[in-house]
């Protein structure tokens, strides 16, 4: 078994790539990868010139988590895991929705240009290929749209573990990002002190509602011991046999009848005012002026109705009239004033009294049960004053402590207009894009080299089919005739860069059948039979114009130079062309003789001798009209070969593509050695491989594969050779 069928045969494949070979590859490559690299950093370029550069400014704040309480100097301590969790949350306070919000409204960034509404490049080529809407975004969607290009635009973070905040913004323009940073800050500060104080005031009011229940209690209280002396009173002034006890009890009940009696006047006076019942009112208080007025309020009355509405007098009477009603309810106001002041002092007296009946009380000699009742109701009272006393301390206290608040954070290093932008980052962009592009046309070379690309080198062929390149035909650039063909240089030149790469091919060829004992004296199985005969050498390719049929006639003319007996068969039968080559133009061909043997004639015709070497030719005529597979494995056509293995040394039989036509498979398994050319920087690598599949599958395990690059500019020694083509005119193989 061959080389090229120990390492594919099996389907396992050597995938090993040495350095120098990825080496070779990348020199192989390397236009696409500057040409990768160029386009990226243009891109890169391109972008740098275009995007607007952006400017990032910075805050840093210090938190201080320790409380602070102005009004009480004792310091609490925290744990650093309590610490580090304020921060945290202060880091998420800073970030969040409300600090944003707050921000936007202060510096108004509803009608900046960089934040506030603005049509995007995708609403603008929707609106121009009409399926937008050239409308600004209202209420509440414009402003959640501020608010994510603000927060977009800052970034918030804690510095280490440290109680330091970093507060950046990033705009358009450098004072901008500092004047938003140090505002973000600012509100942040505020917003922490405003806390305290909403705290505070609503723990006040919270106490507040208490206050009012104290109060209460403390006038029931109060009352309830009053009420249990004025009803007890006759009782305990028995039990006491205390003559003082009499007197202010008398006292306190005169005070009483004088209370009641100023309460009954004061408020029968207003009901008389309110009611304008000016001679009730003057009654009630007993003023003789009032009254005077009244009577001539009365009189005045009676005036304005005798005389016609809307004359002189009337008008002047009604203003009179008004005047002395204003008279009238102002005395009555002074006079109801002053008797509510006089209530005030009575009360203050009733006051007084109680409390002297009170102290009295308990300064004498009480029965036991009494004093326990005193003792009761008085200490209930007390009690309750005391709770009364204390939520209105701790009232107080709360709304000093919210006027006396202080942030828990300070602003250390407020945000200056940075001089350089924060982005692009020019170097780093510039590198990235290298960095890049080389990567990027590292892995389209590969790419190229062994999946998309032609062919461009013998290495890439070898590693990419994993067969021997027996030699490589370099491009030539010499205009050919129509009726002449560049296999002629291996007669004509014999010496030329052509000719030795042909010669290297035989030389690839004769070294593998030595290996294999094929000589005219070896044993050859061709078909299960045992014969001593020359050798079949397969000419293929995978599409057309790869120069198979040149490679063809200039290998079996280098081995009729030789001395070899040889035969080249133009088995081509869809589209022949050695004739023309060769310059020659039978009247019958090889598809004539395979359609009907017995015309004898006929081998006349398409069998013939080369005009420049001993080669001997079996030529087509023209393109078959008929399937060519049945004619190429039909008996006529194996019986041909053999005798023809018989009568000479060498056979050359020139065939069609694999790809597109199944001619060649058939013949695949007659051959001792197959050679397929592969056109430089042009076959299909994906075309290649299935060629490749099969014309191995279709030859004999022992039989020879290899390839070869044509068309290939040739460089031997430093020294170049152009001007060298191996194609043919237009419709030539």
């Amino acid at each position: 078994m061959n080389q090229f069928e120990m390492q594919d045969r099996d389907g396992s494949m050597d995938d090993v790539i040495d350095l120098k070979s990825i080496i070779e590859l990348l020199r192989r490559q390397i236009r696409l990868i500057f040409l990768t690299i160029f386009i990226v950093l243009g891109v890169a370029l391109a972008y740098l010139v275009t995007v607007t550069p952006t400017f990032t400014a910075q805050t840093l704040v210090l938190f201080d988590p320790a409380q602070k309480n102005l009004l009480d100097t004792d310091q609490i301590s925290t744990s650093a895991q309590s610490d580090n969790a304020r921060i945290e949350s202060e880091v998420e306070i800073l970030r969040s929705t409300a600090t944003a919000l707050a921000v936007i409204n202060r510096a108004n960034l509803v009608a900046d240009p960089e934040f506030g509404p603005s049509i995007g490049m995708r609403q603008r080529l929707l609106t121009a290929i009409g399926l937008g809407s050239d409308e600004f975004r209202t209420g509440d969607a414009l402003l959640k749209s501020i608010i994510t290009r603000f927060q977009a635009a800052s970034a918030v973070r804690r510095r280490g573990l440290t109680y330091l905040i970093s507060v950046a913004v990033t705009s358009e323009n450098p004072e901008r990002a500092a004047r938003l940073a140090n505002t973000m800050a600012e509100v942040y500060i505020e917003s922490q002190v405003q806390a305290k104080v909403s705290s505070s005031l609503g723990a006040r009011d919270i106490l507040q509602g208490q206050i009012n229940a104290g109060r209460d209690a403390v006038t029931a209280s109060d009352a309830a011991l009053d009420q249990f002396i004025e009803t007890n009173l006759a009782q305990l002034e028995a039990d006491a046999g205390n003559p003082e006890l009499a007197r202010l009890r008398a006292e306190l009940e005169a005070l009483r009848d004088q209370q009641l009696s100023a309460e009954v006047t004061a408020n029968s006076a207003v009901a008389a005012l309110e009611a304008q019942d000016f001679a009730t009112l003057a009654n009630r208080l007993g003023d003789q002026a009032l009254a005077d007025l009244a009577q001539e309020r009365e009189q005045l009355e009676r005036q304005l109705g005798q005389l016609a509405q809307g004359s002189q007098q009337e008008i002047d009477l009604r203003n009179a009239l008004a005047a002395l009603e204003g008279d009238i309810e102002e005395r009555a106001q002074a006079q109801i004033g002053d008797l509510r002041g006089e209530l005030s002092t009575i009360s203050g007296q009733v006051t007084d009294f109680r409390a002297d009946l009170r102290n009295e009380l308990l300064r004498s000699d009480l029965s036991s049960e009494s004093l326990a009742q005193i003792f009761e109701l008085q200490q209930e009272a007390a009690i309750a004053r005391s709770q009364y006393q204390t939520l209105l301390s701790r009232v107080r206290d709360l709304e000093a402590q919210a006027g006396l608040q202080v942030a828990d954070s300070r602003v250390v290093s407020p945000a200056l207009a940075p001089n350089n932008p924060s982005a692009p980052n020019t170097r780093l962009i510039l590198a990235l894009a290298l960095v890049a592009g080389l990567g990027l046309g590292i892995g389209l070379a590969f790419l190229n080299e062994y999946y998309v690309g032609g062919i461009t080198s013998a290495a890439q062929l070898r590693d990419l089919v994993h067969a021997p390149v027996a030699t490589t035909v370099p491009l030539s650039l010499d205009k050919i005739d129509q009726q002449t063909s560049l296999a002629d240089k291996v007669v004509s030149e014999p010496l030329s860069p052509y000719a030795e790469s042909i010669r290297r091919l035989r030389a690839s060829l004769d070294q593998g059948f030595r290996k294999r004992g094929l000589s005219k004296d070896g044993d050859l199985n061709v078909g299960g039979h045992a014969e001593r005969d020359g050798r079949i050498v397969m000419i293929t390719s995978t599409i057309p114009a790869e120069g198979k049929t040149t490679l063809a006639l200039a290998l079996a003319r280098i081995y009729a130079i030789s001395g070899k007996k040889t035969l080249l068969i133009d088995a081509d039968l869809r589209k022949p062309s050695v004739h023309r080559q060769v310059g020659l133009q039978p009247e019958f061909g090889l598809i004539d003789y395979l359609k009907d043997p017995e015309q004898h004639y006929i081998a006349s015709s398409f069998y013939t001798r080369d005009t420049d070497t001993d080669l001997s030719l079996v030529l087509g005529a023209g393109r078959s009209n008929v399937p060519t597979d049945q004619l190429i494995s039909s008996t006529t056509f194996d019986a041909m070969l053999k005798e023809a293995r018989r009568s000479f040394d060498t056979i050359i039989i020139d065939t069609s593509p694999l790809v597109p036509v199944v001619d060649a498979r058939y013949i695949a398994h007659y051959a001792d050695a197959v050679v397929m050319p592969v056109r430089y920087a042009t076959t299909s690598q994906a075309d290649l491989r299935s060629a490749v599949q099969a014309v191995t599958e279709a030859m004999n395990p022992e039989t020879d594969f290899y390839t070869v690059l044509s068309h290939q500019q040739y460089q031997q020694e430093g020294n170049r050779y152009d001007g060298y083509y191996l194609g043919y005119g237009a419709g030539q193989d």
